[in-house]
């Protein structure tokens, strides 16, 4: 989720376009998956039936976790402290969205 967050940050044009095809490879499930729990808790936005981009809520969270120094700090802490260390770095509604996708809340 992490990456998909960070692609989409940097995606030029902002947009992300997935469509799931008659067979798709389980990697594309999981892309689908992923984008659905995005969603999910506001931190992706549909742009049409195919294109998906970042919520300003997205863009909070993406920020919060894209330093991979931080990043690795939120993986080796539990899951408390982990939450009050992405809490304190981004809004209190991206906080909460990244900490129910990474097990935290």
């Amino acid at each position: 989720l992490r990456e998909l967050l960070l692609e989409m940050q940097g995606s030029v044009s902002g947009v992300v376009l997935h469509e799931l095809l008659l067979s798709p490879s389980e990697d594309e499930m999981k892309l689908d998956h992923h984008l659905d729990l995005l969603v999910d808790e506001g931190l992706v936005a549909r742009t049409g039936p195919h294109g998906f981009r970042l919520t300003s809520v997205g863009h909070d969270a993406a920020e919060a976790i894209g330093k991979s120094a931080i990043w690795d700090k939120v993986k080796s802490l539990s899951p408390v402290e982990a939450f009050e260390l992405v809490k304190g770095l981004t809004s209190s509604t991206a906080a909460l969205a990244l900490a129910k996708l990474l097990g935290l809340g």
